[in-house]
Order: structure tokens, then sequence, then C-alpha cells
């Protein structure tokens, strides 16, 4: 996992879009309400999925949700 402790998802190299379809996926959302949430079809959100995977060097989007939530946790110094 790339991720870093204290990182961000903009230090990540993310665009935009692919922080809004992160953030989307934090909350729980399938692929087909992130596509009607930001107005994009669901092909253009798997694209952007699988970019931000590959951005954190993981393989799923539970271990890009966990990876996400460890670089807050730890950049908030909760395990301190």
């Amino acid at each position: 996992m790339r991720a870093r402790a204290g990182g961000s998802l903009a230090d990540l190299g993310l665009t935009p879009r692919q922080r809004q379809v992160m953030q989307l996926l934090l909350h729980g959302k399938s692929n087909k309400l992130i596509a009607r949430d930001l107005g994009i079809s669901v092909e253009t959100v798997k694209d952007h999925v699988a970019a931000v995977l590959r951005s954190l060097g993981v393989t799923s989007r539970t271990q890009a949700v966990l990876a996400v939530g460890l670089m807050s946790d730890l950049s908030e110094g909760s395990l301190s």
C-alpha cells in the first residue's frame, strides 16, 4: 500500500474528480450512486475508481477506504 501517513488525497496526485469519487467511496456509495451524484456514466466512475486504486497501491475499494482512513487517523495524531 502506497498511502503515506499524514498524507492527503491531493498528495497522491489524484485529480479533483478522483478525489470526489474517493469521498463518495468513503460514504459507501456504489458506482451507480456515484455516477448519479456526479452526473457521469457508471463506466466513467469505474475508470476513476481504478485510477484511485492504482494511486493508493491497493486492489479493492475496501482497501482504498481503509488506506485513506489510516492516512486521516495518522495525520490527526489519533494513534500517538
